[in-house]
């Protein structure tokens, strides 16, 4: 059965300037709170796989935060990486064609995957910018889209979920989809939940019930599916966004509109 090609799913956002109290996203989910109960744990052995478009692994917010993967190639030399690109230097026609030249980086086309990493865990208390939710958890870079940067094609995705697994991440991030859902698909989360991870996905954004219109991975069982919520500023009252797809397979909310 053939691995479907996905797409990335997008949301708003805007810069925010040094300190917590600029990051409304930390407050409105209570992050703040259960940093409190975080420093008490090595917070840095904990990973976080970002399966996406890709990660600039020079970004301020990130570099510090990377997860350095010791390889040992056939000739015995240890060869250090920070992350994979599973789809390689080629066209998206190629990719469809399913021509993939995987190669060590995952520095991006699309930036889409240095977005999403940063929103899971740009660097606390550096003073540069803004906060992630993951409090300097450690961020593996899996990259499964080509370099252009006009595409959202994620083609590799449930390879990169599981060379995640296989590298032990403890949670795996995958802000994309698509309609419909495969036994392999299933077969790949399945595996990745045995091994104790935590796979995290979007619900969609494009206002359909899942429970009717499926969209994989967010239909499929065993995953976290977020959907998006509006906040109003002045309550912190939450209500679903306009474009955010429901139904009872998404089972938490976060904020997913310029606040």
């Amino acid at each position: 059965e053939p691995s479907p090609i996905r797409y990335v799913t997008s949301c708003t956002a805007n810069d925010y300037d040094p300190g917590l109290k600029e990051c409304k996203q930390i407050k409105v989910t209570h992050c703040d709170e259960a940093w409190n109960v975080v420093p008490a744990c090595d917070n840095t052995r904990v990973i976080i796989a970002i399966v996406d478009s890709g990660v600039d692994i020079k970004h301020s917010d990130l570099v510090n935060l990377l997860w350095w993967n010791p390889e040992v190639g056939n000739d015995g030399v240890q060869k250090d990486s920070n992350g994979v690109d599973l789809v390689g230097e080629v066209s998206d026609a190629e990719a469809q064609n399913g021509i993939f030249k995987p190669d060590g980086s995952p520095m991006p086309g699309l930036d889409h995957g240095t977005h999403v990493a940063g929103l899971a865990d740009a660097e606390v208390n550096n003073g540069n910018g803004y906060c992630g939710t993951g409090y300097n958890c450690k961020l593996m870079a899996i990259k499964c889209g080509t370099n252009n940067t006009n595409g959202s094609a994620i083609y590799r995705g449930y390879d990169g979920i599981w060379w995640a697994v296989l590298h032990h991440a403890d949670i795996i991030n995958c802000s994309w989809g698509g309609p419909g859902i495969s036994q392999t698909e299933q077969l790949v989360i399945n595996a990745a939940f045995d091994s104790n991870c935590v796979v995290v996905v979007a619900a969609g954004n494009s206002t359909n019930n899942n429970d009717i219109n499926v969209f994989g991975p967010a239909s499929l069982n065993r995953v976290l599916s977020v959907g998006a919520v509006n906040i109003d500023n002045n309550t912190e009252a939450l209500s679903p966004a306009g474009f955010s797809d429901y139904g009872t397979s998404v089972r938490t909310w976060a904020p997913g509109v310029q606040l």
